[in-house]
C-alpha cells in the first residue's frame, strides 16, 4: 500500500503543478477468469506535468518492503511533457541493484506528431495472492480523504 500511496500522491503533485485542468485515474484490471493465476494490473495515470525517471529512484525502500510473492518489482512508466516531441516508455525494476544495467530499460519511443499534451502512467502487477478487496477498500477510503 505504501508504494501505491506514493504513486498516487506523486500523481496528485504533478496535477497541482500543471497549469491546466488535470485528470487523475487509478485503474485495476484483473483476469477475465477469476480462477486464472494471472496478476492484477494497477495503473496510476495523470495528465499533469510529465515525470522524470529520477522520481522513481525514491521508491527503493518501498520496493524492498513489498514481498516478492506479491510483486515482481517492475514498474512500467510512460511519460511525456507538453514540450516533448515524444512519449517515453520505461521498464524500471526496483528489485535490481542500483548499479545494474538492466534496472532501467528505455523501451520504444512513440512520437507525438506536434501534439501538445503531457502526462504520466505508472503500471505494476500484483499477484492474485494480494488481497484485492482490501486494496479496493483502502483506495476508496484514500479517495474520500483527498
Amino acid at each position: 500500500r505504501k508504494l501505491l500511496y506514493s504513486l498516487i500522491c506523486w500523481a496528485v503533485q504533478r496535477c497541482r503543478m500543471s497549469e491546466s485542468p488535470c485528470r487523475l485515474a487509478v485503474s485495476l484490471k484483473g483476469p477475465s477468469d477469476p480462477a486464472a493465476s494471472s496478476a492484477l494490473r494497477v495503473s496510476v495515470s495523470d495528465t499533469g506535468v510529465g515525470s522524470k525517471l529520477e522520481e522513481f529512484l525514491e521508491l527503493d525502500a518501498l520496493a524492498r518492503e513489498t514481498p516478492l510473492e506479491k510483486w515482481d518489482g517492475t514498474l512500467l512508466i510512460t511519460t511525456t511533457g507538453t514540450n516533448d516531441k515524444a512519449i517515453y516508455h520505461y521498464r524500471f525494476n526496483l528489485h535490481e541493484n542500483a548499479s545494474s544495467s538492466t534496472r532501467c530499460s528505455k523501451m520504444a519511443t512513440t512520437y507525438k506528431n506536434n501534439a501538445k499534451f503531457s502526462g504520466t502512467e505508472v503500471c505494476l502487477c500484483l499477484s492474485n495472492d494480494a488481497d484485492i478487496d482490501d486494496f479496493i477498500l483502502w483506495l476508496v477510503g484514500f479517495a474520500r480523504k483527498v
